[in-house]
């Protein structure tokens, strides 16, 4: 698959010592990576949307979606870049690409390249891969902060070390070997009943029974609290008598246990993904965000 070889993703890990009651830092992190996510369904072949949106923070969020089925297997492949201004004066950046690979059985890799940085100085790269094990999801990861430090230790790779090569196909590259073996973060969970979170947000929304339901969310790159339960309720058009949307409680250990974070999603009639509001509240601060759609084209699926 062109693109199931191009990326992965990696749930951003809130560094140590960057809490929510300390800084608001982690506003644009968190807001890229609590984006709704949803159950399996099949998906748009051969198509890619495009979406923009804004959050606090002066905040600028563009993202890509690109799906294809071939042979039993469906490919997700997002692109999610986020520009911010949490501090005054103080520009980041956070990008992130998955790419995902799916069968009836339910997911057979997930690979994740997470991005950060600050006023254009490199804060975190990170490329993980998590490929299918009878026991769950095993875990790989190359990261670097220095570029000569990355070029000894993966020469084979630093091609891809630039901020400016984000999005380039690197999956193929990928630098399997003992040192990027991460059992902390695999994940021990029936892997055909786990979600990925930008696969579902922004391809099979449009997809969910009318009920909603439980979704079980995967979160990578995180080391502790891997899975997160999502419920999902149908929000209702009073006046058209039928489901509209939809909307989910986030709640995680960085989120305020007394101010309800909660994120909504909207979709078309013939199930695209419309628009994605969040509402999130940490110890001390607070931020919003808004996706919407820009439409869709048919492209080459995934490969």
């Amino acid at each position: 698959m062109r693109r199931a070889s191009r990326r992965a993703v990696l749930w951003p890990e809130i560094p140590d010592g960057v809490g929510m009651g300390r800084s608001p830092t982690w506003v644009p992190r968190l807001l890229a990576a609590c984006i709704l996510s949803l159950p399996a369904a099949r998906v748009h072949a051969g198509e890619t949307c495009m979406f923009s949106g804004s959050t606090d923070y002066g905040g600028r969020l563009k993202v890509s979606a690109e799906s294809g089925s071939a042979g039993g297997r469906t490919g997700i492949d997002v692109q999610l870049e986020l520009d911010a201004t949490p501090l005054p004066l103080i520009h980041t950046r956070y990008v992130m690409e998955e790419i995902s690979s799916w069968r009836e059985n339910g997911i057979e890799q997930v690979a994740v390249n997470d991005r950060y940085s600050v006023d254009g100085h490199i804060v975190r790269q990170q490329w993980d891969v998590y490929n299918r094990a009878p026991d769950g999801l095993h875990a790989y990861r190359v990261q670097g902060k220095r570029r000569g430090e990355f070029q000894r230790q993966h020469p084979g790779f630093v091609q891809f070390w630039n901020p400016d090569a984000f999005g380039k196909p690197w999956l193929a590259a990928y630098p399997y070997s003992i040192g990027t073996r991460r059992p902390d973060l695999d994940l021990h969970q029936d892997p055909s009943l786990v979600r990925t979170p930008l696969a579902f947000a922004f391809y099979w929304l449009g997809w969910l029974p009318r009920q909603g339901g439980v979704v079980p969310l995967f979160l990578p790159g995180f080391k502790e609290r891997k899975l997160v339960q999502l419920p999902i309720a149908p929000m209702s058009d009073r006046e058209a008598g039928r489901v509209s949307g939809w909307r989910a409680p986030v709640e995680y250990p960085y989120l305020s246990a007394t101010r309800p974070s909660v994120a909504l999603a909207w979709t078309t009639g013939d199930r695209h993904v419309r628009q994605l509001l969040l509402d999130l509240h940490g110890v001390e601060h607070s931020a919003r965000g808004s996706v919407h759609a820009n439409g869709c084209r048919s492209s080459a699926p995934p490969t």
